[in-house]
């Protein structure tokens, strides 16, 4: 083999192996991003928000963080009547609703079952705001469903506790707060909000 082959054959095998490397990059990339996802509503899932969280504590002074704990209420009984499938269906338009109510730099989380979660900046008036512009919208939509029942209409409503993130805080103790509060509404009275 002549010095030209040999030389032509490396620089081959060295594009081959740029190429290589781009593809490999790229899956890297797209698992990454996979792993941040709720796969049935495609917002992040709770194992990204302990990081969000970690650096929402870091940014506390400039960002002034909340955390709102979202649970719809009596979904028990929506899965109940409309089966567990529908159920699905259910929580994934409320999580593109959640997702479309928030403000640019807000982030939109599923924690797991029918509870999402919501990380925004303003304090306590901004999370109040986007805490009541979710429920009030998630109260006054209709969310069409196919269930057991056949078509129709699913009327929603929200939980929703919230906590200031602040000095000191860990990202446990932060979830932990948002969603006694959280609860706390539930037991006043369902549909309404209360901060810790």
């Amino acid at each position: 083999m002549s010095k030209k082959n040999r030389k032509e054959d490396r620089e081959k095998t060295k594009q081959d192996l740029q190429i290589e490397i781009g593809e490999l990059r790229e899956k890297v990339r797209q698992l990454q991003t996979e792993l941040m996802l709720d796969d049935l509503t495609g917002l992040f899932n709770a194992r990204h928000l302990r990081h969000r969280l970690t650096d929402a504590i870091e940014r506390r002074e400039e960002l002034q963080p909340a955390l709102l704990f979202v649970d719809v209420d009596y979904f028990k009984s929506v899965n109940e009547k409309h089966g567990h499938q529908t159920g699905g269906q259910l929580l994934n338009s409320v999580g593109r609703k959640i997702a479309e109510l928030i403000r640019v730099d807000d982030m939109a989380f599923r924690y797991g079952g029918d509870e999402f979660v919501v990380l925004v900046s303003g304090g306590l008036e901004g999370a109040t705001a986007i805490g009541e512009r979710l429920r009030s919208q998630i109260e006054a939509e209709d969310f069409p469903v196919n269930g057991l029942e056949g078509k129709g209409i699913a009327k929603l409503t929200i939980s929703v506790g919230i906590r200031v993130i602040r000095d000191g805080d860990t990202p446990q103790c932060i979830i932990d707060e948002a969603d006694r509060a959280m609860f706390e509404a539930k037991r006043k009275s369902r549909n309404t909000l209360v901060a810790a």
